[in-house]
């Protein structure tokens, strides 16, 4: 199937293909599901929503220790997957969550082990009080829970290694991502902020994965407690199944993905900066986070 997929987008090209296959989603998900189609189109409602507003997304990386969250209480920020396991993740009083991993909706076989800490994660983001996306893949895991949060449903389907090919529509396909924070990016986009900055994405892991397959210490990863984070098991699961290839060509895809919004964003004259102090992600403007909130920043 996917040899014939990709044929068609040769004839077409990735722009008509890309054109035709969100007509067929569209179709696709209101004859399957109409309140979740109905859920995703409401994304429309989001469009330019803080236009010319900044925000912060905040990845999970161990230098959000170093941050007083309080700083930004007054921002428009942005957090990601097992953030509610801060300690003092209510300090930041968080205006929007994301979670695309899997893993959350009971959709990854070999991370069942980590029910317990989804739970958690579920429990405490229901205490933050902030809505939360999702991929649309979620909602029949979702539509039987009863947690009081508030889902927006995202669809996912276009591939960045085609170029761009449409401007970002929740209401449609969005472009795939190798982590949450590069979906993050395109919610943000939508919803209009020129400004859009990064903390906490040191985005190491890589190292994290080649320690493991060479049976070393990790050493801190995320910013959460280490009793509470569970890349361990998901870096040992990764390595037992994937090939060293494969492994080497997904964190090459992360960062290639960090480039097209790079450059998607400074086609469009939005500043994507970041502020993380140490960081991997080297194609993208960097600022500190006090001089930003100074108003200092000179990449705008």
């Amino acid at each position: 199937m996917d040899k014939l997929k990709n044929r068609v987008k040769r004839m077409l090209g990735p722009r008509n293909y890309y054109t035709i296959q969100d007509i067929y989603h569209d179709l696709k998900l209101k004859k399957r599901c109409e309140d979740l189609y109905n859920k995703v189109s409401g994304n429309r409602l989001l469009k330019d929503s803080h236009a010319g507003e900044r925000c912060f997304i905040l990845g999970n990386g161990p230098s959000l220790k170093d941050l007083d969250l309080r700083m930004l209480q007054d921002e428009f920020t942005f957090t990601v997957n097992y953030f509610p396991l801060l300690e003092n993740c209510l300090d930041l009083r968080s205006k929007a969550h994301v979670m695309i991993d899997g893993a959350f909706f009971g959709l990854r076989e070999e991370m069942k082990g980590s029910g317990p800490l989804i739970s958690e994660n579920y429990r405490r983001l229901e205490k933050m009080g902030c809505p939360c996306f999702v991929p649309a893949d979620a909602y029949p895991f979702l539509s039987h829970e009863a947690y009081d949060i508030e889902f927006r449903y995202v669809r996912i389907g276009k591939n960045i290694l085609d170029g761009i090919v449409s401007d970002v529509d929740l209401t449609k396909d969005i472009y795939t991502g190798t982590n949450v924070i590069q979906y993050v990016i395109q919610i943000a986009i939508y919803m209009g902020f020129r400004e859009i900055y990064l903390l906490g994405c040191e985005s190491t892991n890589i190292l994290a994965l080649l320690n493991t397959a060479l049976g070393k210490d990790t050493g801190q990863v995320h910013a959460y407690a280490k009793e509470k984070d569970d890349s361990d098991n998901t870096n040992a699961q990764i390595v037992d199944h994937w090939k060293m290839s494969k492994i080497i060509y997904d964190q090459y895809l992360l960062f290639a993905g960090f480039d097209f919004w790079t450059d998607y964003c400074s086609g469009k004259g939005i500043s994507l900066i970041n502020c993380t102090p140490s960081s991997l992600i080297t194609g993208m403007p960097r600022a500190q986070i006090d001089e930003v909130l100074a108003g200092e920043n000179r990449h705008v």
